[in-house]
């Protein structure tokens, strides 16, 4: 018998991964399982893409033998998925993850130990949701205040559906596979979207018993391209208007006396999800908020539907509770709305009163009109000069550009070339992890933010006293391949405008073969202890896609100016000149004598070679407080030098991806200015590179983040204050007291949990979990605590 009550051969539990093309997420997904300590368990993955996926890819990933797949012949969809996974499963319990979610640690363990001592027919678990790019997460709302502590119990018989109506979900539930199987309970396969509701509503029909938890078990990655995220369609609010009818007409065909009263329950709770969402909902363009024959089509159907229902003001005010999450009590503002505007709105649309029903969901939203961004300001020039602005997109050469312009001060100057000094440098309280780390003038972009006077008079007096006539400003924070177009035009607009009071502006920008950039821009992210720095390269090409938006980036840049931006390729820019600051200097189309300009030795930003990536990575996941990983960092760069593992990091397919999206996003650029598109040029050089190796760490690496922790005190710690550290250990010089002993049994602590790390980053940003701290315990030695 296992620890749950099971015998040895008896399966436990099956749980169920759909699989569409999810290959940057799916091995951490079932880690998550396979790292709960349940002996006695399936995984049944249903791949949903066989064109694309065979068995040997499965084979590859080398799960254990209990991680079983069923290949569906064509595309069916992800309710098909999951009752193929029902269909195959042999345990006592069935549950669903999705291929890009994951398990925390020790949720799944304990869902299942609540379901077998309960005998519930549903043991509902609180999901977690992490957002692209966020360090950590937070509890879903729903579940929050409706299934949390307050809600844990065991409810039988009229209770269930009570205690249950709130849960959104199929996957925040595991089920006796015997109760699905007598009831009949599975998905609706013609709903290949937002299927989650009308199950839920079946299964709460059906269950004689249900379990709350109350506690979170599993995260939910809501991230781009998903279900819930991307852009929708008229066929997608087809698809929305069909849940909502076969989720009333099961509450309607119920038999209860009370069905009434559950099905104007879901109606206004649906209803509430459509007109409290801001413009990105589906149904925002219906209701005559847009002329286009869809979204009128959309608006019939729902009038039509309304109209049916009868719908009385007495069914909204019994319907619509406090339970209800977009539920007020007094006001419609804000995302919520009360029960006489809600009412109101249903009687509108369904008398085709759409004048009344556009006022409701406008007060609601509170939506804040739309402000375009203005025409450029009217210069204020008195002698005017040229401001060349450049856009020095992160790994494209940048800094050594920056440093050898800062170099040769002195000799532009003379040739009439202004490289300002002013506002050069990291903010006042920020420091570059890696030594000869230089953002350009990211304090005079600062500044123009922050409108701060004293260095716009500083930068306006050193261009006085210079008396050249060409100014270079250089940043790579201004690209901004992080923000969204808008917000990003914006930024490049506020700084466009302050410039255009001194002088002229024009504008440049490099732009790399991009499998080689998105490499060298994740490493640069992930060393400078970056929040991002958790996630594995598939990961973080899965989630950040948009970098590769190069085209729009150019097009935020002359949306701003209002002029073309010169732009130059870096590999080209390698090939056909001496050093990149000649390239850079031809590119402002600037005169200069390439004799006297002097190219100082050592003044490249060194990048980080795998070992270091791969290092960081795991201060990534170890250490979730940002100040106390950058601190650790600095420490081991300045301890180590690079190895010679620089192979790729991202595979040959991806390679090719990213080459394409980032072609395919810059086509309007390339064709404006007569540049051949690279695509064939570049995968060409891309695929001659062989897939990723095995990453070996150094000894010496492990050995200099021991070092890097005993210094700081950082290892571990959430919030390290300096008062609190033992003076032994504060300093440098005192690192004699620490034995070698000490150090070598971090280290192999360290080492002994190195495959852990994936398992790791799925819990180490949920306070809710209790995550593996090793370096935390190995500090903790050192230290005496």
């Amino acid at each position: 018998m296992t620890d749950l009550g099971f015998s040895d051969g008896e399966i436990a539990l099956s749980i169920v991964v759909p699989f569409y093309n999810e290959t940057a997420f799916i091995e951490a997904a079932v880690s998550s399982i396979l790292s709960q300590h349940i002996n006695n368990i399936e995984i049944i993955i249903v791949n949903d893409n066989p064109g694309r996926f065979k068995q040997s890819y499965f084979n590859g990933l080398g799960f254990p033998d209990f991680v079983r797949v069923e290949h569906h012949a064509e595309n069916r969809g992800l309710p098909s998925s999951r009752n193929t996974g029902i269909r195959a499963a042999r345990g006592a319990y069935i549950g669903f993850l999705d291929a890009d979610d994951y398990y925390l640690p020790g949720g799944l363990h304990a869902q299942l130990k609540t379901a077998q001592t309960s005998s519930a027919d549903v043991t509902h678990g609180q999901a977690a949701i992490t957002f692209i790019n966020r360090y950590s997460g937070h509890v879903l709302h729903t579940d929050s205040v409706f299934l949390g502590e307050d809600a844990r119990g065991v409810y039988e018989g009229e209770d269930v559906i009570k205690a249950g109506f709130a849960i959104e979900s199929s996957w925040s539930s595991i089920y006796r596979a015997a109760f699905l199987a007598e009831k009949g309970v599975k998905f609706d396969e013609e709903q290949v979207k937002f299927e989650d509701r009308i199950f839920v509503v079946e299964m709460l029909l059906a269950a004689d018993r249900l379990a709350i938890m109350g506690k979170p078990v599993r995260a939910w990655r809501k991230r781009k391209n998903s279900i819930t995220t991307s852009l929708k369609t008229k066929t997608e609010r087809d698809l929305k208007i069909n849940l909502l009818r076969k989720c009333l007409a099961r509450w309607e065909s119920a038999p209860r006396p009370d069905a009434r009263y559950w099905m104007m329950r879901e109606f206004t709770r649906q209803v509430c999800f459509m007109i409290t969402k801001n413009e990105n909902s589906p149904w925002f363009s219906a209701f005559g908020f847009s002329d286009d024959v869809e979204s009128n089509a959309v608006t019939e159907t729902l009038t039509e539907l309304f109209a049916s229902l009868k719908v009385t003001e007495a069914d909204v005010m019994i319907g619509f509770t406090a339970q209800d999450p977009r539920y007020d009590k007094v006001a419609t503002k804000n995302g919520k709305i009360n029960p006489k505007d809600l009412y109101g709105f249903i009687n509108a649309v369904a008398n085709r009163n759409y004048e009344t029903a556009r006022e409701i969901v406008l007060r609601c939203l509170e939506r804040p009109e739309t402000v375009e961004l203005s025409a450029a300001a009217a210069p204020k020039i008195n002698d005017p000069v040229e401001i060349i602005l450049h856009f020095g997109l992160h790994k494209t050469g940048t800094t050594h550009i920056q440093q050898q312009l800062d170099a040769n001060r002195a000799y532009l100057i003379s040739e009439g070339i202004l490289f300002l000094e002013t506002g050069l440098g990291c903010n006042p309280n920020s420091t570059s992890v890696k030594r000869t780390g230089l953002p350009g003038h990211q304090r005079l972009i600062t500044a123009i933010f922050k409108e701060n006077k004293t260095v716009l008079d500083e930068l306006k007096a050193e261009i006085a006293n210079s008396g050249c006539k060409t100014v270079i400003i250089s940043n790579e924070n201004l690209s901004q391949p992080q923000s969204r177009k808008r917000q990003r035009a914006r930024s490049i607009r506020e700084v466009y405008n302050v410039l255009r009071q001194i002088g002229n502006v024009r504008s440049v920008a490099m732009y790399r073969r991009p499998d080689s950039w998105l490499q060298s821009f994740y490493g640069e992210l992930v060393s400078n202890g970056n929040d991002i720095g958790y996630q594995t390269p598939a990961e973080f090409l899965e989630n950040n896609a948009t970098y590769l938006h190069f085209g729009d980036i150019v097009a935020g840049i002359e949306e701003a100016t209002g002029q073309p931006c010169n732009i130059l390729e870096f590999e080209r820019a390698l090939t056909e000149h001496d050093d990149l600051t000649h390239a850079f200097l031809d590119l402002c189309g600037l005169t200069y004598d390439k004799d006297a300009l002097v190219i100082k030795d050592g003044t490249k930003y060194p990048a980080s070679c795998n070992a270091q990536v791969n290092v960081a990575r795991m201060l990534g996941l170890t250490v979730t407080d940002k100040t106390s990983r950058q601190n650790l960092l600095r420490t081991f760069f300045n301890l180590t030098k690079p190895t010679s593992q620089r192979g790729p990091i991202f595979t040959r397919a991806e390679r090719e991806r990213i080459i394409d999206i980032f072609c395919d996003n810059a086509a309007d650029v390339f064709q404006a200015r007569n540049l051949d598109d690279p695509r064939e040029r570049w995968k060409t050089a891309a695929v001659e590179k062989a897939e990723p190796d095995e990453v070996d760490i150094p000894a010496d690496y492990i050995e200099a983040i021991c070092q890097a922790g005993v210094y700081s005190g950082a290892i571990g710690a959430d919030a390290p204050v300096a008062s609190s550290i033992k003076t032994k250990y504060k300093r440098l010089g005192d690192m004699a007291e620490v034995s070698i002993h000490d150090l070598n049994r971090m280290r192999s602590d360290l080492e002994e949990h190195i495959n852990e790390l994936d398992y790791m980053r799925n819990s180490i940003s949920w306070k809710v979990s209790a995550p593996l701290r090793v370096a935390r315990r190995g500090w903790k030695r050192l230290s005496g605590r």
